[in-house]
């Protein structure tokens, strides 16, 4: 798991598909594997993980009904 630019764009030249750290956690939302995705999620930036919310906030709504609050 890369949650990198150079990384994803490295995969992106080799064709290699790309999930990143917000796609992980709401697959596991999705399937059951967590109960919420936002506290995870708040976790990861409380030490420090970079979140853009101009992605984050319409996929948490979109894929797990959750809002960032």
């Amino acid at each position: 798991m890369l949650d990198d630019r150079a990384a994803r764009r490295c995969a992106h030249a080799l064709e290699v598909p790309c999930v990143g750290t917000l796609g992980i956690i709401l697959r596991a939302k999705r399937q059951g594997v967590i109960p919420a995705a936002v506290p995870l999620l708040k976790s990861l930036q409380a030490t420090g993980f970079r979140l853009d919310a101009a992605v984050l906030r319409p996929a948490l709504l979109a894929v797990a009904n959750e809002e960032w609050e």
